[in-house]
Parts: structure tokens; sequence; C-alpha cells
């Protein structure tokens, strides 16, 4: 009868362990070349000047690449998301109720400029600098990265 209980006991326990973590990943079809995309919480987080930030690691079912998100509040309700790879890094800014990418702020650079712009389709980044207008649920603007951008790279 022991045996039983702790059996049904471990089975609950799983199921609702899956149904946390399933809440907590994003996932959907990007529509681009990358193919579907999966956002998951990372235990890890970014540290610049003394500052830990929030990250999210990002990943797609057509390319090997691991991009990791990471989130800077601001004021007001605006914010920052940063999304950075190997040799790649942008920004998705949430600014005055519009939400689009830009390039990284110096302080928040890892790559020179010019390394990015090798890797970043300029026509695309122009056209991706408002996205939407409205607020959004953070969930929105993440899975808005992950659609526009695979848009963005050369």
């Amino acid at each position: 009868m022991k045996n039983i209980i702790l059996a049904i006991a471990i089975a609950v326990f799983t199921l609702v362990a899956n149904f946390v973590n399933a809440s907590e990943t994003l996932s959907g079809n990007s529509l681009t070349k990358f193919g579907n995309y999966q956002l998951v919480p990372s235990a890890s987080s970014v540290v610049i000047d003394d500052k830990a930030y929030q990250t999210w690691e990002l990943t797609y079912s057509g390319t090997p690449e691991k991009y990791v998100l990471f989130v800077i509040p601001g004021e007001e309700g605006n914010c920052c998301f940063n999304v950075r790879g190997t040799g790649f890094e942008i920004r998705y800014s949430v600014n005055s109720n519009s939400f689009g990418a830009k390039l990284v702020d110096p302080a928040y650079r890892t790559l020179s400029r010019k390394e990015v712009l090798k890797r970043v389709n300029s026509d695309q980044l122009k056209s991706q600098e408002v996205i939407v207008d409205g607020p959004k649920s953070q969930e929105e603007y993440l899975g808005l990265i992950a659609c526009f951008m695979p848009l963005l790279m050369n």
C-alpha cells in the first residue's frame, strides 16, 4: 500500500512539475528558415556593472546556434531585450508604447558595431525599428523577438 501511495505521489509531482515547466517555456513557429523556436527561462544570469539580469535561452529547430536573451528594465514601463549569439547581438526596445529593433547601446555591447553589422541585414533592421505599437505582455514581446530576429540575419 505504501508503494502505491508513493508511486501516485511521484506521478502527481511529475505531472505538476511538467505543467509548471511547460507554462514557463514559450514555443512556436518563427515562419522563417530557422523553423520552430523554443524560449526557456535560464537559471544563469547576465551580469553587467554588478547588476544581474534575468535570461532566457532561445533555440530554433533549423539552426544549431543558441541565443541568450536578457531584459533590462527601464523607467515607466520601458525596457530592452538584448539578444546575443555567436558574433551577433541586437536590442529590441519598448519605448513610448512601441516595440522595435536597434543596435545594442555601447554600455551593453560585447561586440563591435562593425562586427555586428556584418551579420545584420541593414534593410531588415530599418524595417524592424517599429514592429508593433501599444503595450504587450512580456511573453508577447519574447514571441515577437523569436519570430522577427531570424529575419535580421544576412
